[in-house]
């Protein structure tokens, strides 16, 4: 008698754990479905299907405008594992490169100037590649925010190679030629909390570039005395969840963009920032 009893209480264990395991695994997300954003210029929409509740995110930035030899900075990466909410809209924003002084769509800077040489100019910086919980692109409804990269200098030796990375927690500093001695003429990284300084030019005939904002990148430094073909226009700032500064302009003096800082709501999990990662326009990843 004991032991048939004890075969049935086995046998209702097995059953009621199976039925569990059934169930857990029926709710365990396998992100096995996945959606690209690729660049387009404009904003994107979601809604989440019914039935998720988290998606895996991957989301890189846009590298740097390219000058020749001089070399924009690349976009960086999130990844990350959002909570969401069947029939929520997600907003989205794939930030690109520019090969001119015009940003891109995704809240790069704007390259500087170079008065009397047209076809010289600082390239715009990276644009942000991100997720907002409304239409209205603040910090206020940023979820996920990966940095673009800053903008190259003007000058167009093939020499050097100059770039401010964007992504990670602190973006990275552009470019500084100290060969002709000057002091700090790149636009500096963005934080989690304020954007990235300008460059500080290097003589007095310049347009002032323009420090870094919330999810905006600097303008690069315009030059309005430029006398030879060795003055320089600044590169811009990557966008991001603070943009960086725009580098500086002047005589032989070499400034870049800097990259912006990226960011990943609080509430998100399993994060990973990678700084330095992509060439190119950015793009958003969704699997769930």
């Amino acid at each position: 008698m004991k032991i048939k009893f004890f075969s049935i209480f086995l046998l209702l264990s097995q059953l009621c754990l199976g039925q569990l395991n059934a169930e857990f695994i029926a709710m365990k997300p396998l992100y096995v479905r996945p959606i690209t954003f690729n660049y387009t210029g404009s904003m994107q929409t979601w809604t989440v299907p019914s039935e998720v509740f988290s998606i895996l995110i991957e989301a890189v930035g846009a590298q740097g405008g390219n000058n020749g030899g001089y070399i924009g900075g690349k976009g960086g990466k999130v990844n990350a594992i959002l909570k969401v909410t069947p029939g929520d809209v997600l907003y989205i924003v794939v930030g690109g490169q520019s090969t001119t002084m015009n940003a891109a769509y995704g809240f790069g800077g704007a390259g500087g100037a170079l008065v009397g040489y047209s076809t010289r100019f600082g390239r715009a910086g990276g644009g942000l590649t991100g997720i907002f919980s409304n239409a209205t692109v603040s910090q206020a409804n940023a979820l996920i925010v990966a940095a673009g990269g800053g903008g190259a200098t003007s000058y167009p030796a093939a020499t050097y190679v100059d770039y401010g990375a964007g992504g990670g927690l602190t973006g990275k500093n552009g470019f500084n030629n100290f060969q002709y001695g000057y002091g700090q003429i790149w636009g500096l990284g963005a934080t989690q909390t304020a954007g990235g300084a300008r460059g500080i030019p290097s003589d007095a005939n310049y347009i002032l570039p323009t420090a870094g904002a919330a999810l905006q990148g600097g303008t690069g430094g315009s030059s309005n005395a430029a006398t030879s073909s060795g003055w320089t226009a600044g590169g811009g700032g990557g966008g991001g969840y603070y943009g960086r500064g725009g580098g500086s302009a002047g005589g032989n003096a070499q400034g870049s963009g800097g990259g912006g800082s990226s960011y990943a709501i609080p509430s998100a999990i399993n994060v990973l920032h990678t700084a330095n990662f992509r060439s190119g326009h950015g793009y958003l990843k969704i699997n769930y």
